[in-house]
């Protein structure tokens, strides 16, 4: 007769004396010389048996986890007992034997498939965690650190879904406990994920810089008053009086971030251009007149006749200047006394005192690269 058997058919000639019941009543611990003196986890295992099959539910009681006999399923109890009487339920139930579980019928078969599915479970999420990692890890390639930085996160939480996973299988009534523990440490661990997260510094040398130089075109309409868009203004089109001498343009109780200056018809600029960035900037590009310095060795300069631009190591453009009929449109990531100006066709901000990575400028190359290979060549994009 199967231990199963005997603590159910115990169980149910004890029915009607409005107790609670705990798993110890099969053991050594229940003084009843009729109780069944099963091993604890032998008792425990099977009541989780009755609670899959509805035959006893769960309560509290002073605190402490308790269970309560289904007595109204009387015609289920029955018929579970002869089941188990019959065999029929040998797939069904388990025996345990010195603290194994093996199957009631033949004492072997229905642990295998349950630890293969855990196994299957356990590598599904770890395959499904690494792709997401390799994911992310090319974004911050790629230089998209805070979407790399999230997508990472999530390839943390799937492999940490093992642990819930595992507690379930093993640890059936703490199943929503283990997975709300889960859901708690995730949380926590997105603030943490959140809260060091810091751009990827970006620095340079002085001995690994490089210089050009660009003149820009001599333009007829150049006037006393000339449109230069966008000048610190929301993207409206504004018009400054430009005079012989450097004259500020987005000026600030911060700095000024652009110097203009006419000459022969020639509108010439004064600027620092970032050259670096994360927490700490080092020193930037200087554009003084026709003079570029300080131009990172392993970045690119590209200009026609009306169009200059600098791109990083990985394409994307940290500056740009272009010469149109109705005026002059200057984009890219400017220093002023240890503060960054971000100028894009969208928006024109003071943007704090951490670089910014280009990539984030959303800024798209007006010319094809390597400029060695397509000096003065515009981009088909």
């Amino acid at each position: 007769m199967s231990n199963t058997l005997i603590a159910a058919e115990w169980l149910w000639s004890n029915r009607g004396k409005n107790i609670w019941w705990v798993p110890s009543v099969l053991t050594n611990a229940n003084q009843d010389p009729s109780a069944p003196k099963l091993t604890m986890v032998e008792a425990e295992s099977i009541f989780v048996v009755l609670i899959e099959t509805g035959l006893i539910f769960p309560g509290v009681y002073q605190g402490r986890r308790v269970f309560k006999m289904n007595e109204a399923k009387e015609h289920e109890w029955n018929a579970f007992i002869a089941e188990l009487k019959s065999g029929s339920l040998k797939n069904q139930t388990s025996n345990i034997s010195g603290g194994k579980l093996v199957s009631e019928g033949n004492g072997k078969g229905d642990e295998k498939p349950t630890f293969n599915r855990f196994v299957a479970e356990i590598m599904l999420a770890g395959s499904v965690g690494t792709g997401i990692w390799v994911f992310g890890e090319h974004l911050i390639s790629a230089g998209h650190l805070s979407a790399g930085t999230r997508v990472r996160f999530v390839a943390f939480a799937v492999y940490f879904s093992t642990v819930p996973i595992t507690a379930a299988k093993f640890w059936k009534p703490k199943r929503t406990l283990a997975w709300v523990s889960y859901a708690a440490f995730s949380l926590l661990m997105y603030c943490i994920f959140g809260a060091t997260w810091r751009p990827q510094a970006h620095l340079i040398s002085i001995s690994q810089t490089k210089t050009a130089t660009w003149n820009p075109p001599e333009l007829s309409w150049i006037t006393a008053s000339l449109p230069i868009v966008p000048l610190m203004s929301m993207n409206m089109a504004e018009w400054r009086t430009l005079h012989t001498n450097w004259t500020a343009i987005g000026n600030n109780s911060i700095g000024e971030a652009i110097f203009m200056e006419v000459q022969s018809n020639r509108l010439y600029m004064k600027a620092d251009v970032q050259a670096t960035w994360g927490p700490k900037l080092g020193p930037p590009i200087q554009i003084r007149g026709d003079k570029i310095t300080g131009i990172p060795q392993n970045w690119d300069l590209n200009s026609n006749s009306n169009r200059l631009e600098i791109v990083d190591d990985r394409g994307y453009p940290i500056f740009q200047i272009r010469y149109e009929p109705e005026g002059i449109a200057i984009y890219g990531l400017f220093v002023s006394k240890g503060w960054i100006w971000e100028i894009t066709p969208r928006i024109s901000f003071l943007a704090g005192q951490t670089g910014i990575d280009p990539f984030q400028l959303g800024l798209k190359p007006m010319f094809a690269y390597p400029s060695t290979n397509h000096p003065n060549e515009l981009s088909k994009d």
